[in-house]
């Protein structure tokens, strides 16, 4: 979306001026214009904030009720791109789980209810 209004601002810019040659002032407010557009809407991909839909603790609670979960702790969720998000964290596994499994269903978990692909847990036993 910040493309296409970016886009527009270069089309519209120099419309203006073409057809005001005095406005050369347009070209820069249309550039402070898009520049702050482009900061608001990428603040949270640029700092690596959770996003605000999801909720870090609900995350938590159903990671611990996964099968051969014990304990989660150094949970880590953020935005690395619109739409992209990234978990990390550590879990204690219960005696006689097998890692490859906990594993996978923290994987499923993690796609199927919060859409997250990118998934990097260290088992600890």
């Amino acid at each position: 979306m910040a493309d296409l209004i970016q886009s527009v601002g270069v089309m519209v810019a120099p419309t203006i001026i073409w057809a005001k040659p005095d406005c050369l002032v347009v070209d820069l407010i249309c550039t402070l214009v898009f520049s702050a557009f482009v900061v608001f809407s990428t603040i949270s991909i640029l700092t690596e904030k959770t996003p605000h839909e999801i909720n870090v603790h609900m995350v938590e609670s159903g990671l611990k009720c996964i099968k051969g979960v014990q304990d989660i702790h150094d949970l880590h969720l953020w935005a690395i791109t619109i739409g992209k998000l990234v978990l990390s964290c550590h879990v204690v596994a219960e005696p006689g789980a097998s890692s490859t499994e906990v594993l996978n269903r923290i994987r499923d978990y993690c796609e199927k209810t919060y859409k997250i692909h990118h998934v990097t847990v260290q088992i600890e036993h």
